[in-house]
């Protein structure tokens, strides 16, 4: 029980009966929680052949250990695809750009043409569409 309880105590507490037991047990007193603040969202589906991407990087720290996933929606909005993994020690920075370039790896070794890609680093997003503006005129030129 103390080795079960040792792993609940480190995630959040629900206020369940359990919880409590063991607090009281360890004298622990109260603690702060964070509370979950659930937001509704609303999203319209693509046109078909058109896949969405949700991307997100962070660091625990900054430099710190850092990881990414990405989740691979088709338009249907049903999932057909994640990816995860870890950089190791890296700024927020680096694993929002390493996030993107992975998912334009994957839409090109997939053969998607059209994707839309979510990303919460407008940072990296603009970066990004600049850098792919550039490419544009060249080809133009």
């Amino acid at each position: 029980m103390v080795f079960e309880g040792g792993l609940r105590i480190k995630c959040n507490k629900w206020d369940q009966h359990y919880d409590m037991q063991v607090i009281f047990f360890f004298n622990l007193g109260p603690r702060k929680i964070k509370f979950q603040n659930i937001k509704i969202c609303h999203r319209s589906p693509p046109c078909p052949s058109t896949f969405l991407f949700y991307c997100d990087g962070a660091s625990v720290g900054n430099p710190g250990a850092a990881g990414f996933g990405v989740v691979v929606r088709d338009h249907n909005c049903q999932v057909i695809g994640t990816l995860t993994g870890g950089l190791g020690i890296a700024t927020n920075y680096i694993v929002e750009v390493y996030d993107v370039a992975c998912v334009v790896e994957l839409a090109v070794m997939w053969k998607m043409r059209h994707i839309i890609l979510n990303s919460d680093s407008k940072t990296v997003i603009t970066e990004f569409a600049r850098k792919s503006s550039m490419v544009h005129q060249d080809e133009v030129e």
